[in-house]
């Protein structure tokens, strides 16, 4: 729900009845940002819908678990004539474990769940709002079948190659309307608003989490991760899990936010990944929107798309959820687990078991091995820029598609949902890519655009250095 709201965002500000500026819209980016960010961008921009669904799930995902773990105690009773069987005495109601309930912390974690359900009332409240869309707005196709009723590709002009920034300043003194699926332009402003993301953000190709100065702080925190699972179990260090039972569940929250966003990342990348090979076929391109699958789908449908690096990505998310469970069977005294004896699988710590523990920790430890090899296989595979900027806003991917042939294919289709859009283009028969296009203005482009392409895009090489591919008995090169 809450990555719905974020990506539907824009298009709920530009069905205002004026409208939106570029930088609350068309330029607006919620989706590849950390999460935790997100609440202090959406509350600058006074976009109340996204603020509280992030503080919300924010709140959900790791306050609420970390506060439920020492919520509940299991105390041995201290008589020593007590057993598993019970204790002696032909009257005696007293038990061998006593299950207490901490009063501070489980009121913080009512107080949480309270905090979390006024949130879904006031979001119920803020989706009551006029969206402009008569269809969702999945993938590329979703985004092209909105221009071509007005004459907003006009301002993308010559910003085939261009970065974000340079974008913003194109569009920061125009608003913009969506009505009915199409989006308009609006007033024209002297003033302008800033941008709202970094000059590092607005010049890069690759989204944050791709790019080689956070693989490695990233990959040492999952190292970081996998060398304190034995020794706080294994080791008189097992005193931390004991004394902050929160401790274990608040680092695996947050390394399952921050390889969301890795995830988030990966999966916006994937169908300009594969138009970027060339001749791509629609499914597998402009209709493909892995950002908009279900959490636990998107797994199958990569595989049936046989998109594999992405399928070990969506497993790997699935299984940090499982982490989150498993390390809180870590605030026990370990030490009773270490050696098996007479009857040793029997042995049990209040609420672990001599079985459940060591499936816990052995677990944990594959779970974070598994992930540390897909994030490394990712990096190899995708760290390198294939695009000329991140195309994670609306107009990054209208800048692409400018003076692109294609369009004529996407006349009277903003009614269409995904799959009748995927129908229609299949039916079509074309071929898709991203690379050196000769447009609708008889100019060569960096677009994307219907094969066949006059050459591939090589990242920092205009098109009279690109590699091209095997022109036809009749092509030539463009000269520049």
């Amino acid at each position: 729900m809450d990555f719905d709201i974020r990506r539907l965002e824009p298009f709920y500000q530009l069905s205002r009845p004026r409208g939106a500026s570029a930088a609350a819209s068309l330029n607006l980016d919620h989706l590849t940002m950390f999460q935790y960010f997100v609440p202090f961008k959406a509350f600058r921009l006074r976009q109340w819908a996204v603020f509280f669904s992030t503080t919300g799930n924010i709140v959900a995902s790791m306050v609420s678990p970390a506060l439920q773990n020492p919520s509940v105690r299991f105390v041995t009773n201290p008589d020593p004539k007590c057993t598993d069987q019970g204790c002696p005495g032909p009257d005696s109601e007293e038990k061998h474990y006593w299950v207490r309930i901490s009063p501070v912390w489980s009121r913080l974690l009512s107080a949480s769940y309270l905090f979390v359900a006024i949130v879904l009332v006031v979001l119920f409240l803020q989706l009551r709002r006029k969206s402009g869309l008569l269809s969702d707005p999945k993938g590329i196709a979703g985004i092209a079948s909105m221009a071509t009723k007005s004459h907003i590709l006009q301002d993308f002009s010559g910003l085939d190659t261009a970065h974000s920034g340079k974008i913003h300043k194109r569009l920061a003194h125009r608003r913009y309307v969506l009505y009915k699926s199409s989006i308009w332009q609006g007033e024209w402003s002297a003033t302008s608003e800033p941008p709202q993301d970094s000059e590092r953000k607005l010049t890069s190709p690759h989204p944050l989490m791709l790019r080689t100065e956070a693989a490695l702080p990233f990959l040492a925190f999952m190292g970081f991760c996998l060398i304190s699972v034995p020794i706080i179990t294994l080791t008189k260090a097992r005193v931390v899990p004991n004394a902050v039972p929160w401790l274990p569940i608040v680092v695996a929250t947050a390394l399952k936010q921050f390889f969301s966003t890795f995830e988030s990342d990966v999966r916006l990348m994937e169908p300009f990944y594969q138009l970027s090979r060339g001749n791509a076929k629609p499914e597998n391109s402009l209709t493909l929107d892995y950002q908009a699958t279900v959490y636990g789908i998107m797994p199958f449908k990569a595989l049936f798309n046989k998109h594999y690096l992405l399928t070990l990505v969506g497993v790997a998310s699935v299984m940090l959820d499982i982490l989150t469970v498993t390390v809180s069977s870590f605030s026990v005294n370990s030490e009773d687990f270490m050696h098996i004896g007479s009857h040793g699988e029997d042995r049990s710590d209040g609420d672990e078991t001599f079985v459940s523990f060591w499936a816990s920790l052995i677990l944990s430890l594959v779970i974070l091995v598994y992930v540390i090899f897909t994030t490394c296989l990712v990096y190899l595979r995708r760290r390198h820029p294939f695009l000329p900027r991140e195309p994670s806003t609306i107009a990054a991917v209208l800048a692409f598609i400018y003076s692109s042939n294609m369009l004529t294919d996407f006349i009277d289709t903003e009614r269409l949902n995904n799959k009748a859009m995927e129908t229609r283009l299949k039916n079509i028969g074309k071929r898709y890519a991203l690379g050196w296009f000769k447009g609708r203005d008889g100019q060569i482009h960096c677009a994307i655009d219907e094969e066949p392409m006059r050459s591939k895009y090589v990242h920092g090489k205009p098109y009279t250095m690109a590699q091209a591919v095997p022109l036809g008995p009749h092509d030539t090169f463009y000269a520049v």
